[in-house]
């Protein structure tokens, strides 16, 4: 059986399922594994161990039993080992090949391999065994949508939505602010999958710089750079997209120094829809590592960055 919570951008979903998952870890069965899943070492320091090791969030006792250093593949949880394992790649499942799970908690799962958390599903053997998963928005054609949340019902997975206005911590005056940036003056729907993004059509939307981000990738050939753009704007995860090439590179690649062409891929999307659009890409490109790079849009026409803002709404 799984867990998954799920909400918009600042509506509390990480506290909530790391709350449960101390729950988890307190009463686990005793002969299994216990792992957490993440990209990066860095990712899982930052969002799972740091609110984990805060008294502010968990209680001055419960900090005390927490203990993680940034980069290792052990941490200790009210004095289980839990195990902490990366997946940047498909080939990351192999990590998981010999375990016996016995419960494991999954960060930003949309970004993750569809391979990996297949494997941590099927490595999950020991009776009573648990995932729990939490993600931020997703598109509608995302793996994790189509083949676990969509079937919550038929697989046995219990879900949870979060909006904004479900965090405690936020002041009205933030979260007023952040529903203007990105909602106009509409009010906020209280339900539905898209969060505070749903009405971000609208004309009085007032962008600001910081919001946007031109992403770089490249393909070996025109057409596999094509598909890559016709994907990702069909799922309005990038605005547009401008292909350039061939271009020559030089670049090293496991450890030897090389040159080739390759078609350069220029993506325009919004802060919110990157981790989405990064999940895509690795997911359909043709490379195993590909290069995925994002810069801030510094400075930019505000026709521009509203047809940028209203383009990359995900579909109802």
């Amino acid at each position: 059986m799984a867990e998954c919570v799920g909400g918009s951008v600042r509506s509390g979903t990480t506290i909530a399922s790391l709350l449960r998952w101390l729950m988890y870890v307190w009463t686990a069965p005793a002969d299994g594994d216990l792992v957490v899943g993440g990209k990066t070492y860095d990712t899982v320091a930052r969002n799972m161990f740091g609110p984990l090791e805060d008294p502010s969030i968990v209680g001055v006792d419960t900090a005390k039993l927490v203990s993680y250093t940034r980069g290792s593949g052990v941490a200790w949880i009210l004095g289980k080992q839990i195990e902490v394992i990366t997946a940047n790649d498909a080939k990351a499942e192999t990590r998981l090949r010999g375990l016996t799970g016995a419960g494991a908690y999954v960060d930003e799962l949309i970004l993750l391999p569809k391979e990996f958390f297949t494997r941590l599903v099927d490595r999950m053997s020991v009776p009573g065994a648990l995932i729990f998963a939490a993600t931020n928005p997703d598109s509608p054609g995302h793996w994790a949508r189509k083949e676990w949340l969509n079937r919550a019902d038929e697989l046995g997975i219990r879900t949870w939505h979060f909006v904004m206005d479900d965090n405690p911590a936020l002041s009205e005056e933030h979260k007023a602010r952040t529903k203007r940036n990105f909602t106009g003056h509409s009010p906020l729907s209280p339900t539905g999958g898209r969060g505070p993004f749903r009405h971000a059509r609208r004309a009085s939307y007032a962008p600001r710089m910081s919001d946007f981000l031109q992403v770089s990738t490249a393909a070996p050939t025109r057409d596999q750079a094509l598909a890559l753009a016709r994907s990702v704007v069909a799922a309005r995860l990038a605005a547009g997209a401008q292909i350039i090439g061939p271009v020559t590179s030089a670049f090293w690649h496991d450890g030897e120094f090389g040159t080739g062409e390759e078609w350069q891929l220029l993506l325009k999307t919004t802060r919110a829809r990157y981790p989405e659009l990064e999940a895509h890409l690795l997911e359909a490109h043709p490379w195993e590592s590909p290069e995925i790079a994002a810069v801030a849009i510094e400075e930019g026409a505000q026709n521009c960055l509203k047809w940028i803002a209203a383009s990359t709404v995900p579909a109802e």
